[in-house]
């Protein structure tokens, strides 16, 4: 029962601490680092009491995560700290199975915090009321009026995390957050957070609709309609610039999508022009500096971080759960909108949503009946 109230008291910190580290850092700086670090030092200590026998394909997760970031730094030219603090999306892992350890307390507090970024983000698009500092990169007029921050401190954090908790409400069937989730990903103005929750909310929707018509679905399903449209007619009324944008998401000639890969190539291209050494264990996001922009894509990052060995850890989740669920729609719609997000941007990279992203995972390789039989 102690186990469980310190779970419960971890995941409160590291959704404080971690994921709303934007709020923490705007009125309480002073406390946040410290915070922060006896947060993992404690999460590290009660890892091992949390694993069950049946475990072994979470055990190999968070072990090789640990030795990982142990040896990547050995091998990179820059400092040992300075390595290790390029490699904080590995902490995501441990901190994601906390988490995921006590998923239903999990997905309230999540949810509570959804809703407050929604309110804050209708607050600042609306009555420009902003709640955090804003990252010095997006500390511009221009960019304010194209994106949203609501409480985070840069669009991209507040895109990906309304993606990874309605990600989970999906997994939940809280079609509520899902449809909230779609409307409020499209005030952040980041994109690829609108098209990938677009996908598992029209399966939703159709599923719901497929089970059995009736008067009261076709009324619940139209008070919804209305809802979203009045709000989007509403919001793209004030931010026109955000719907052109959202209408070139496909566009390959689009100047934001040519830029993307333009950085891809970049990035790709000095990853192989590097030693074996920093290929296998990467050289501390060296390449974000010749480059001057990041790679714009996480698998790519997780490359030029730790190198090749780390990102085979970081897919083999996924392809396990590919491998379980290959005959499953529900589970592989997950999948598919986990890696346009991975692919197209640096989800799971940061603290915002990389740690919810890991409990997802968690949450998903649990319901995979070959490794639970692999487990016994």
């Amino acid at each position: 029962m102690k186990i469980e109230l310190l779970n419960k008291v971890l995941v409160i910190l590291i959704c404080l601490f971690y994921i709303l580290s934007s709020v923490i850092n705007t009125y309480i700086p002073g406390i946040l680092k410290m915070v922060q670090i006896v947060t993992i030092v404690i999460a590290l200590l009660l890892i091992p009491l949390l694993l069950k026998k049946d475990e072994k394909v979470n055990l190999f997760i968070l072990l090789y995560a640990f030795l990982f970031l142990l040896l990547v730094p050995l091998f990179s030219s820059g400092s040992y700290l300075n390595t290790i603090n390029s490699l904080s999306f590995l902490l995501n892992v441990f901190m994601g199975f906390i988490l995921w350890k006590q998923v239903d307390f999990t997905y309230s507090l999540l949810r509570v915090i959804f809703i407050i970024n929604c309110i804050a983000l209708i607050l600042e698009t609306f009555f420009q009321i902003k709640f955090v500092l804003i990252s010095e990169d997006y500390d511009t007029s221009a960019i304010e009026h194209l994106y949203k921050m609501g409480i985070f401190s840069a669009p991209k954090n507040g895109g990906f995390f309304i993606l990874a908790v309605a990600l989970l409400s999906y997994l939940r069937k809280d079609i509520f957050i899902l449809i909230l989730g779609f409307i409020f990903s499209l005030f952040t103005g980041v994109r690829i957070a609108s098209v990938a929750i677009g996908l598992p909310l029209v399966y939703m929707l159709l599923c719901y609709l497929l089970k059995g018509i009736s008067w009261k679905k076709i009324l619940l399903l139209f008070v919804i309609f209305c809802i979203c449209y009045f709000a989007l007619c509403a919001f793209f009324t004030e931010n026109e610039l955000v719907l052109r944008r959202l209408s070139t998401s496909m566009d390959l000639e689009d100047g934001s999508n040519t830029e993307r890969f333009y950085f891809w190539k970049a990035h790709w291209d000095y990853f192989w022009s590097q030693s074996i050494e920093q290929i296998l264990w990467g050289n501390s996001a060296m390449s974000d500096l010749v480059i001057g922009n990041g790679p714009e894509c996480a698998f790519l990052d997780v490359l030029n971080r730790a190198g090749f060995l780390v990102l085979m850890f970081f897919l083999s989740p996924l392809f396990f759960i590919l491998i379980c669920n290959i005959y499953h729609l529900s589970p592989l719609l997950i999948l598919i909108a986990l890696l346009s997000a991975l692919i197209s941007g640096r989800f799971a990279m940061g603290f915002s949503e990389g740690i919810i992203y890991w409990c997802l995972v968690f949450q998903l390789l649990s319901s995979c009946p070959q490794l639970s039989k692999l487990s016994v």
